[in-house]
């Protein structure tokens, strides 16, 4: 009984919360529409003969900035305005906001002038490239290609390619061409050639690149035929590249030639190709019958495998119980096989070698005071 009272008081206390966050947004709401504002983006402009595209330019704002130009819409007071006349024309625009049941307005300007300004063609190729009997249709030369006009918002644009021949190789002159409402006229013309075959794009689809801890740049071991290398342009799609493991990666290479953009799959190889590196004394000197470790004198790292991972061998004959120089390396051979090598001289010397030395040393020390000690006796006994 508790837990079901528990769970009831849980359940008003949601259903309470919930209403009052609605309440809270819908009140929040009828604030920002109580007050409006008209906003006037940019010169009106308009040719004579043509009405103004209002709707470019007027837009409604409440006090959350957001527009509400579709939900309260507006009302356009033309005055004077004379469409067969250039000049600058007085106009308003009137919105009536239900919310607080008044109408706001705003005075601006309409400019009629004479439209002798062409269209403007741009994102066109300056040549077309096509296989001998592709399927050509207008879409191949329209696709991605704009045209913009200061007072006609949808000029018309329009694409010659009657002269093509797709079936016999060779390159064609093709012609763009765009117009306004008041007849001004633009045209670009562009080549269009006509190839028995395209090479491939890559000269090679396998490429091998060193483990490492950093994003390798893939650009530089990727080599574009010759025949598009000078106008094309190459992108990686990395996806789940991993570059800080030995293995094989796929990635998508995207080439563009002018019209022509291929997707291409890239077996990236990542692979290790260094050798260890290994530092180290040169000579080492051991006594007769010690024992030889080798990390007491060289340090061996690899730039992907870990220590334990590294097979270490002496190339070269030595004998701990024999005395004399041996002249040895150190070979370091990490999983991927890379070999590094370090030379060095390992002396196995007499254990007592040491000690004779030494005495010799100090025998030597001696007679040498000894003799100067009965020379200045003797020149002291002259005096």
């Amino acid at each position: 009984m508790k837990t079901f009272k528990t769970t009831l008081v849980m359940l008003c206390v949601f259903v309470l919360g919930y209403i009052f966050i609605n309440q809270v947004d819908v009140s929040a709401e009828d604030t920002c529409e109580e007050q409006l504002t008209i906003m006037i983006e940019g010169d009106i402009l308009t040719a004579v003969g043509e009405s103004p595209n209002y709707d470019k330019y007027i837009k409604v704002y409440d006090s959350c900035n957001n527009d509400v130009t579709d939900i309260f819409g507006y009302h356009i007071v033309n005055y004077k305005i004379d469409l067969t006349k250039e000049g600058v024309y007085p106009a308003l625009v009137s919105v009536y906001n239900d919310s607080i049941k008044e109408f706001i307005n705003l005075s601006f300007e309409v400019e009629v002038k004479k439209d002798k300004t062409k269209p403007e063609i741009s994102n066109y190729h300056q040549h077309y490239y096509f296989e001998i009997e592709s399927d050509l249709s207008e879409a191949d030369f329209l696709k991605g290609v704009t045209v913009i006009d200061d007072m006609d918002d949808n000029p018309q644009l329009s694409i010659d390619y009657e002269s093509v021949d797709i079936n016999s190789e060779g390159i064609y002159d093709i012609t763009f061409t765009a117009e306004d409402k008041s007849g001004n006229i633009e045209t670009v013309e562009v080549k269009v050639h006509v190839v028995k075959e395209l090479p491939e794009y890559l000269e090679e689809d396998n490429i091998n690149v060193e483990v490492s801890n950093v994003m390798p740049d893939l650009k530089q071991f990727i080599t574009i035929d010759k025949f598009y290398r000078e106008h094309a342009t190459l992108e990686v799609a990395y996806g789940d590249f991993v570059y800080n493991k030995l293995g094989r990666n796929d990635v998508t290479v995207v080439i563009t030639f002018f019209n022509i953009q291929k997707n291409i799959l890239v077996n990236v190889n990542v692979i290790d190709s260094t050798k260890p590196k290994i530092s180290g004394e040169k000579n080492i000197k051991l006594k007769k019958d010690s024992l030889f470790y080798w990390d007491k004198y060289f340090t061996v790292k690899d730039n992907y495998d870990r220590k334990e991972n590294i097979d270490i061998e002496i190339e070269g004959h030595f004998d701990i119980k024999e005395t004399g120089d041996y002249n040895l390396v150190l070979r370091a051979t990490d999983s991927s096989g890379n070999i590094a090598r370090y030379p060095f001289t390992l002396t196995i010397a007499n254990k007592g070698s040491s000690f004779i030395v030494w005495t010799a040393i100090i025998v030597g020390v001696i007679a040498i005071g000894a003799g100067g000690t009965l020379i200045y006796y003797k020149k002291f006994k002259r005096d």
